[in-house]
């Protein structure tokens, strides 16, 4: 091995959801307690300039249920800010996924209602591979503290070359469409 660590085996099964006690080629991280909403993790962390260590990204999985016959868990992403670690996305055990959002209600959510400002926005981005043109687009519901006067809380798609605010809007509170 050239690496810290190095895991090798051999599994035939073909089955990537199969639980196994076999080595095979799988790396557990078990937690042997049944407290509700514990977890196991995978932790990254670097050296600070105070000689300390932080942890800058976090990778848990949340065992949110530990009865026999509905187990669940759910996936969650952390990265850390000058705020500190915090999570980023979770992936639910029913599939869903919450960027922004630790209780996504459909099968992707951006954003989330119930966190201080949250942004419901998705950047859609491509560039030409032979002239260089390029495009981005932002579409979804910005969030713009208190103000809802403009585009705040409305549903907008914008093309940010254009650089004169959104070009379709359906206003917050009125339901009103305006193109262009």
């Amino acid at each position: 091995p050239t690496t810290a660590l190095n895991l090798s085996g051999a599994n035939t099964s073909t089955v990537v959801n199969a639980f196994s006690g076999s080595p095979e080629s799988t790396l557990r991280i078990h937690n042997n307690d049944l407290t509700a909403n514990n977890f196991s993790s995978i932790g990254f962390s670097s050296r600070a300039s105070n000689a300390g260590s932080f942890e800058a990204a976090k990778i848990a999985a949340v065992n949110v249920n530990h009865d026999i016959g509905s187990t669940a868990g759910d996936l969650v992403f952390l990265t850390r800010n000058t705020s500190g670690l915090n999570e980023k996305m979770r992936i639910l055990s029913t599939g869903n996924v919450g960027i922004g959002a630790t209780e996504a209600g459909r099968k992707l959510q951006v954003g989330d209602n119930a966190i201080s400002n949250s942004e419901g926005m998705i950047r859609l981005a491509s560039r030409s591979g032979t002239q260089g043109s390029n495009r981005v687009w932002d579409i979804g519901v910005p969030e713009t503290d208190a103000d809802t006067s403009g585009p705040g809380y409305s549903f907008v798609i914008d093309d940010i070359a254009a650089g004169v605010g959104p070009e379709f809007i359906v206003k917050f509170g009125s339901g009103r469409v305006g193109i262009g």
